[in-house]
């Protein structure tokens, strides 16, 4: 099994994590959403700053990945494992805000603004560190162009090009809501700037070409890395996604296509075979989605198509309930429920991934029968049915 470490933001993780067994990778070290400028940025203090204990209100992942960021040890942590290949975004361009500090010496320095930080306050309130500015890529962008070259640097001295795998993240507007509606993410700002826990806001024209610009430089820095390309066309995110509404949680072919492309680099073994099966998994995931998602405008083509076996039962004989789905992802779930039309509680028959399931009612009466249809996207359509047992 190949072993993947992560540096970036949460689409390398999620693209792994939404799979069975990582899709079938070991993840070793995994560091996320911290900012290039803290990573190459003097340290605070020759002593450690924090550890784990000092973010309780936060689970393991998110404090060891603050005291990472605040104690400067990103590079060493990812040294700990030399794994097959190293995945690198940059997407922690993308909404990350960077915290530019003082310390009592007067050094000025930079740390992310963590999860670890929000969920913590008292941390900051008691830091050993004063808070100047607070920031976001868009609002600094040129200082972030300065280290984007340190931060590659740096990643080189400690990994190797041929193991650096760079995954090209898509930006948009747009997102499945959960009617299976294609909606707009809101561009309306507040009087103090971006609502940091709307997670309908978002404004593409800020940093759209920025980042596609940070990306070029990467592919410049380093030539003989693997890179990964989005597709050719809008990938829209996804109000249903497993974690929720958020400008990196996308519909789940951009994961499809990751993995695919990852697979490819890490099982080929050849440079110019794995350039052409990574442009042909672009071209055909690119038309999997125009296909998808925009071939009418602003719907969702994911259909509930399941049927019962008649409207009427004599008792003692059993009801079938039959699945049936079209469109969407094509990969369902089926939840099959009845119940009697005078009362309020469904009873669940079970979750089925095709086929058919028999209901024998045990009383006479008019019933109801729904049958839920989701896809990997989990996008949801519901059917519902009547029958009678006579």
């Amino acid at each position: 099994m190949k072993t993947i470490n992560i540096l970036g933001c949460c689409v390398s993780r999620d693209l792994f994590g939404l799979f069975k067994d990582n899709g079938g990778f070991d993840i070793k070290q995994c560091i996320t959403n911290i900012s290039p400028l803290s990573v190459c940025s003097p340290k605070l203090s020759e002593n450690i700053i924090c550890t784990e204990s000092d973010f309780p209100n936060s689970n393991h992942y998110i404090q060891r990945c603050t005291c990472l960021d605040l104690n400067k040890n990103v590079f060493e942590y990812l040294s700990l494992f030399n794994a097959d290949y190293t995945l690198i975004d940059l997407g922690i361009l993308f909404f990350i805000y960077t915290l530019k500090v003082k310390m009592p010496d007067d050094t000025v320095t930079y740390i992310t603004y963590k999860d670890g930080l929000k969920q913590n306050p008292e941390f900051l309130e008691n830091a050993p560190f004063e808070i100047i500015e607070k920031f976001r890529f868009p609002d600094k962008k040129e200082l972030f162009f300065d280290y984007l070259q340190q931060y590659a640097e740096l990643i080189k001295e400690h990994i190797p090009e041929e193991k650096m795998i760079i995954l090209e993240l898509p930006l948009t507007q747009r997102f499945i809501d959960k009617n299976a509606k294609i909606d707009y993410f809101s561009t309306e700002c507040t009087s103090e700037g971006i609502p940091e826990n709307s997670a309908r806001y978002f404004d593409t024209s800020l940093i759209c070409r920025y980042l596609k610009r940070a990306y070029k430089l990467f592919e410049k820095y380093f030539p003989n890395a693997h890179v990964i390309k989005c597709p050719d066309t809008e990938v829209l995110c996804n109000q249903n996604h497993k974690w929720g509404l958020h400008p990196l949680h996308y519909t789940i072919e951009f994961y499809q296509y990751a993995l695919d492309a990852i697979r490819a680099v890490a099982f080929i073994g050849d440079t110019q075979n794995e350039k052409i099966m990574l442009k042909s998994l672009q071209n055909a995931y690119t038309e999997i989605l125009r296909a998808k998602y925009f071939s009418v405008a602003n719907s969702y083509n994911l259909q509930n198509l399941s049927v019962i076996s008649s409207n009427y039962v004599d008792f003692g004989k059993k009801l079938t309930i039959c699945f049936n789905g079209e469109g969407g992802t094509g990969c369902y779930t089926y939840t099959a429920l009845v119940k009697r039309k005078n009362e309020t509680v469904w009873k669940k028959l079970g979750e089925f991934k095709k086929g058919s399931v028999q209901y024998r009612p045990v009383f006479c009466g008019a019933y109801e029968a729904c049958v839920k249809i989701k896809d990997t996207n989990n996008v949801e359509i519901k059917k519902f049915f009547s029958f009678v047992v006579k």
